[in-house]
């Protein structure tokens, strides 16, 4: 009796498949409260702050860390402690044998 190879992965499957890696690896980082998610109306705004609007959108990064936990970073006190942060585009891969 032999057995079909399984068929590779669609790229909506893979998508969904990556999605949840990054939601893990993110879930991670976010147990130290340096680093927060942060909505999309402030990541616009930081993208201004930098200069760089037309280059880079709002996926350019994933979330943003400081030196020492802050306050919920917002559109209305980004401008504040933007010298504080470091945006942070995440990588996160699983190994072959954790799938």
């Amino acid at each position: 009796m032999s057995t079909w190879p399984e068929p590779p992965l669609s790229r909506f499957t893979k998508s969904l498949a990556n999605r949840a890696t990054e939601k893990s690896g993110l879930s991670i980082l976010l147990r130290d409260r340096r680093f927060q998610t942060i909505d999309t109306a402030t990541k616009r705004r930081i993208i201004e702050l930098i200069g760089t609007s037309a280059a880079f959108g709002i996926q350019t990064f994933d979330l943003v860390m400081s030196v020492e936990p802050l306050p919920l970073i917002t559109v209305d006190n980004v401008e504040s402690v933007f010298p504080r942060l470091t945006l942070v585009e995440m990588k996160v891969t699983k190994r072959a044998d954790q799938e």
